[in-house]
């Protein structure tokens, strides 16, 4: 009897185990931050947009909070991969690299319309110039494929030519400026 119920019990870990494997692993399509470069010249070639996802991608105690995490990142990935050329920024090690790329998608992760939990996303222009969409936390299942089909309408107005973006890309605010990170207001303070 101790001996079904032991196999039982490592089959179970075993299929537990892979499923948190397949969880954490980057789509091959997904690009990492270090290769902006790459990501920024497929979109353009392709004519799409690029989508920097701020995310987690570790199952960290294996609370249910990150599955959540997990589930809501891969439907993001999912639902807007044929629009866009996704960027990975992990929220933990990403973040200062993206602020020395491109600073102000780096803010955007933290202006108004993107307040919540991760995954959050800011779509771009294939140069990272003019912001197409900005995407709060979209829950994985129908409430976030609403929210991810009107994201996803907002790009392809984006990538067609009909939504009017300013230099700094958020729409209906001319020139309004993403307030930049901490960093940097205290260097402008300094001088």
């Amino acid at each position: 009897m101790k001996r079904p119920l032991l196999l039982v019990t490592v089959l179970l870990l075993a299929c537990a185990t892979q499923a948190s494997i397949e969880l954490n692993r980057l789509p091959a399509s997904v690009r990492r931050v270090e290769r902006l470069k790459d990501a920024q010249a497929e979109a353009k070639q392709q004519k799409k947009a690029v989508m920097f996802v701020l995310s987690e991608m570790n199952k960290k105690g294996g609370g249910k909070g990150n599955s959540l995490v997990l589930e809501a990142t891969q439907q993001l990935f999912q639902k807007l991969r044929s629009l866009c050329v996704i960027v990975y920024v992990d929220f933990n090690t990403d973040r200062p690299k993206l602020a020395k790329m491109l600073p102000k998608i780096n803010a955007a992760f933290d202006s108004q319309e993107a307040k919540g939990p991760v995954p959050r996303a800011v779509v771009t222009d294939a140069a990272g110039q003019k912001i197409y969409a900005i995407i709060p936390y979209a829950p994985a299942g129908p409430l976030g494929e609403e929210m991810l089909k009107e994201a996803k309408q907002q790009i392809q107005d984006a990538l067609a030519g009909k939504t009017i973006t300013d230099d700094v890309g958020i729409q209906g605010g001319k020139n309004r400026e993403i307030a930049p990170p901490s960093s940097e207001k205290k260097k402008k303070n300094a001088q």
